[in-house]
C-alpha cells in the first residue's frame, strides 16, 4: 500500500509537467497552422 501511495504521489507531478509542456508547445505550434 505504501509503495503504491508513494508511486502515485511521484506520478502526479510528472503528469502535470507533461500536460503543461504539451500545452505550451501546442499553443506555440497550432497558431502557426491556423
Amino acid at each position: 500500500m505504501a509503495t503504491q501511495l508513494v508511486r502515485r504521489l511521484l506520478w502526479l507531478p510528472v503528469v502535470v509537467w507533461a500536460v503543461s509542456t504539451f500545452t505550451f508547445f501546442a499553443l506555440r505550434i497550432v497558431p502557426g497552422d491556423v
